[in-house]
C-alpha cells in the first residue's frame, strides 16, 4: 500500500514508520523531480503527456503537505497546470466528485 492508502485508514490503524519511509521516498521522488523539470515551463518544454501523467499525484502531494520541502519549480510548474482552463474545469468536477466518495467509504 503507497503512502496515501496509509494515510486514508484510521488514525489507531496507521504504520508511523512506514508513513515515514514512503515520505522519504516521495521527497526524493520530488527532488528527482525538480531536476529534471529545471528551469523548463513543462517537462517537455511545452505541455505534453509527462506533465499530464505527473500532474494528479504531484499536485495531490503538494495539497497534501507530502512534501517537507518541495522545490519551488515543481511549485511553480504545479500552479502553471492547475491553472490550465482544461484542467481547472477537470478539478471542480472531481474534487467534489472525490470527496463524497471518501466520505461514503469513511
Amino acid at each position: 500500500m503507497g503512502l496515501f492508502g496509509e494515510l486514508y485508514k484510521p488514525e489507531a490503524e496507521r504504520n508511523p514508520s512506514r508513513i515515514a519511509e514512503l515520505q522519504q521516498r516521495a521527497q526524493r521522488v520530488v527532488q528527482v523531480v525538480g531536476a529534471i523539470l529545471g528551469r523548463a515551463e513543462y517537462f517537455a518544454g511545452e505541455l505534453s503527456l509527462a506533465d499530464i501523467q505527473l500532474y494528479a499525484g504531484m499536485s495531490k502531494s503538494l495539497e497534501s503537505g507530502v512534501f517537507q520541502s518541495p522545490p519551488s519549480n515543481v511549485v511553480a510548474w504545479c500552479a502553471r497546470v492547475t491553472a490550465r482552463p482544461s484542467v481547472a474545469s477537470a478539478r471542480e468536477q472531481y474534487i467534489p466528485y472525490r470527496r463524497a466518495v471518501l466520505e461514503r467509504t469513511a
